[in-house]
């Protein structure tokens, strides 16, 4: 059985999704993965979360911006057939703060977009005193693979 999903469909498996998990390599070079909301932006072929502006996940990315994501889809476990049915993907590449204003403030409407469409009317409101204390992050996306388990 062929497991892997094609470039295109772990494109689409990004896309659908608002969750996963980031690993990078902490300043004590061990590894450390913590899960973040995201979006996929197709333009850029990179993804952003936003983020405190300190903290291990933030020094180990300003250290090693080589990082790893992976996000899991249609996890059903089969009892009767000891099997996971699942679908992930996983991306490789570099990591980097967002430093302009400017450009913060847009990758994090586009966040807002895609996780919390129905309340756009609040953005202008909320962001004015929340921008100040966070980042944006940009993954730009080296590579991209999928796998899937499921009985054909």
């Amino acid at each position: 059985m062929d497991r892997f999903l094609s470039k295109e469909d772990a494109l689409n498996l990004l896309e659908r999704n608002n969750i996963g998990v980031l690993s990078v390599v902490t300043l004590e070079n061990k590894p450390y993965g913590v899960s973040v909301n995201y979006f996929y932006d197709e333009k850029t072929n990179a993804l952003y979360f936003h983020s405190k502006p300190n903290g291990r996940k933030i020094e180990s990315i300003k250290k090693n911006p080589d990082v790893s994501f992976i996000v899991f889809d249609k996890n059903e476990i089969i009892v009767n057939a000891y099997v996971t049915h699942y679908e992930s993907a996983i991306v490789t590449g570099k990591a980097a703060v967002i430093e302009n204003e400017e450009e913060t403030r847009f990758f994090l409407k586009e966040f807002c977009l895609h996780t919390v469409p129905e309340r756009m009317d609040r953005f202008d409101a909320v962001v004015a005193g929340f921008i100040k204390n966070m980042v944006m992050v940009k993954i730009s996306v080296d590579s991209i693979s999928g796998k899937k388990n499921k009985d054909d």
